[in-house]
């Protein structure tokens, strides 16, 4: 687990999509809606990717202000990828988060509101600058979920029967 990783921040960021620089206000930020809170290994907010990309979750996001920022603790899945991702983490090879999210509404057309948070991806070099991982906690090895999560993982399994094997 990745305690209190800054996932979104008011400032000035410029995306690699639309290479235009925006300004996100701390109440824009603040007023940030969360819709799904999955950790993926590439952005993929179209969901095109295989399932296996998501190799974790982000979990108890809580905003702090001056500046106001959303922080929240990031547990990867001990999966083949997300080990190795960890390990790229732990390494400081990859040191960046990435917020993927989409905008309600358009204002004026051009101004984006009503941020609508739709998961994270590790990349090399973010949009956000201040949204970087920390140093974690050496947990892929003994990882711990309670049976709700259990029941997640393999409800998920369920619905995406490709992602099994033979001896599952």
């Amino acid at each position: 687990i990745f305690h209190d990783v800054t996932l979104m921040s008011e400032g000035t960021w410029t995306d690699s999509l639309n290479k235009k620089p925006l300004e996100y206000s701390a109440n824009e930020v603040a007023a940030m809606n969360f819709k799904k809170m999955s950790f993926k290994a590439q952005h993929d907010i179209y969901g095109e990717l295989p399932l296996t990309n998501e190799i974790g979750v982000i979990e108890n996001a809580k905003l702090s202000l001056n500046p106001a920022k959303w922080k929240g603790d990031v547990r990867i899945y001990p999966t083949a990828l997300g080990k190795d991702i960890a390990t790229l983490i732990k390494r400081k090879q990859i040191t960046d988060i990435s917020p993927e999210f989409f905008f309600e509404d358009i204002l004026d057309g051009s101004k984006p509101a009503g941020i609508m948070f739709m998961g994270a991806a590790t990349v090399r070099k973010g949009a956000c600058r201040v949204c970087t991982f920390n140093e974690g906690e050496s947990e892929m090895a003994d990882a711990k979920y309670t049976k709700m999560q259990m029941k997640d993982m393999l409800s998920d399994l369920k619905s995406h029967p490709d992602m099994m094997d033979e001896e599952m």
